[in-house]
């Protein structure tokens, strides 16, 4: 699989580089392709096992403590691993004008696989079509989910981007953005695919798919040279189950809500970032959260559920100018349980048992023109107790786990 998959690339890159070349000479201003990406050479070491993905190179949050019949603690042992997987490749792509836009598109790839079993396989990252009018744009394909601002992203050497305090997924989306001079308003309808929700039949695209309604989401930015800021909201549904043990019809959903707001403040020579969230159900962006069964029918095993909230914020303050780069990232999340009682033995979701996350992690990077070196360290601690019947975990004690990565970079 992985021979054919290089195999087709090679043709891919050899396909569209001649056809590019044929086109701008002919047109050069309507059509054309260029390439980007870069080579990271990435390791990582932790003081103990994680929640992670990936394998352990997306670390989320340490594992609890886990006495064997000795005491001893068999998730502190420690990791190490490197990685090249996270190696990218990006095509971008101009194209004549169509319906009075600009045309543009994008198709970038990795190789970590779609999951654990494909690591150092060719996988899609972004493939959209932007189609720009003077005051508005319409994004089609698959991109960051709204709550992942490309003006926000976290200004991390960890391949997590800051989750789980921020959020880290991709979509296959329609967007439209409308701008009113330094204000855009931007409405989401998406889907779910590599990033999914968590239910009875573990982790799937179904739940919301069986929904028969996307995931929808409104954004309002601000944005000058020196400030951007926003809010907005999330609405999704899913369909845990289309059937119950005792072979009845399951007429069965959950609808979530979430919301964010963000500021940036950018000056000569620093980025200040600070983003807030709250809402249930969060699993599939790779944040804390989850919902659990509250009622269940006797008879016909139909059930009703309910979301368990949590609060997640994060801020970074990163130098943007000179060969030397400190930053320093600092996130919070706190577990805010359900409105109803949930049954502790249906509940699906991450960090059920934790009271809350924080995470501080320096870093600095050496920079010389399209190499970079970066060394980062990060302390996350999760407070794992006892939920009560809401789903809170009032009283938690800390457990910590040390990571130090390291990376070289090449940019092209």
């Amino acid at each position: 699989m992985k021979k054919i998959t290089t195999l087709f690339l090679l043709l891919f890159l050899t396909l569209v580089t001649s056809t590019s070349l044929s086109a701008q000479e002919t047109n050069p201003s309507k059509f054309g392709i260029t390439f980007s990406g870069f080579i990271n050479a990435y390791f990582i070491a932790d003081s103990r096992q994680s929640w992670n993905s990936r394998e352990v190179s997306v670390m989320l949050y340490p594992k609890n403590i886990l006495r064997d019949p000795n005491g001893k603690d068999i998730n502190g042992i420690p990791v190490f691993d490197q990685y090249a997987m996270y190696s990218r490749l990006t095509a971008s792509f101009t194209a004549p004008d169509a319906f009075g836009a600009k045309i543009s598109g994008v198709i970038e790839s990795d190789f970590t696989g779609s999951s654990n079993n494909g690591l150092d396989e060719l996988r899609l990252r972004h493939a959209y079509i932007k189609l720009n009018w003077p005051h508005s744009e319409l994004l089609a394909g698959q991109y960051w989910h709204p709550f992942e601002v490309s003006e926000m992203l976290p200004d991390v050497i960890a391949v997590n981007t800051g989750a789980p305090f921020h959020a880290h997924a991709r979509y296959p989306q329609i967007r439209y953005t409308q701008n009113f001079g330094k204000i855009n308003l931007v409405a989401v309808a998406l889907s779910q695919r590599d990033n999914s929700d968590c239910g009875p039949n573990d982790v799937s695209p179904n739940y919301m798919m069986n929904s028969a309604i996307p995931g929808l989401d409104m954004q309002l930015q601000y944005k000058t040279d020196v400030l951007f800021c926003g809010f907005g909201g999330d609405f999704k549904r899913i369909v845990p189950r289309t059937s119950t043990s005792k072979g009845y019809k399951a007429d069965e959903s959950l609808n979530s809500f979430s919301g964010i707001a963000f500021l940036q403040i950018k000056t000569p020579n620093y980025f200040y970032r600070f983003q807030g969230l709250y809402g249930g159900n969060l699993y599939d962006r790779c944040l804390p959260g989850g919902y659990g069964v509250t009622t269940i029918d006797p008879i016909t095993d139909h059930r009703e559920y309910a979301n368990i909230n949590y609060l997640t914020f994060w801020g970074q303050i990163s130098k943007s100018t000179g060969r030397i780069q400190p930053a320093l990232f600092i996130g919070f999340a706190k577990n805010e349980g359900s409105n109803k009682n949930i049954d502790p033995t249906n509940t699906y979701g991450r960090a059920l048992d934790v009271a809350y996350l924080y995470r501080i992690s320096p870093q600095i990077r050496f920079i010389s023109n399209k190499v970079c070196f970066g060394v980062e360290t990060e302390y996350t601690a999760a407070a794992y107790g006892k939920p009560n019947a809401k789903y809170k975990v009032i009283n938690g004690n800390d457990v910590g786990l040390f990571r130090l990565t390291g990376s070289i970079r090449y940019s092209f």
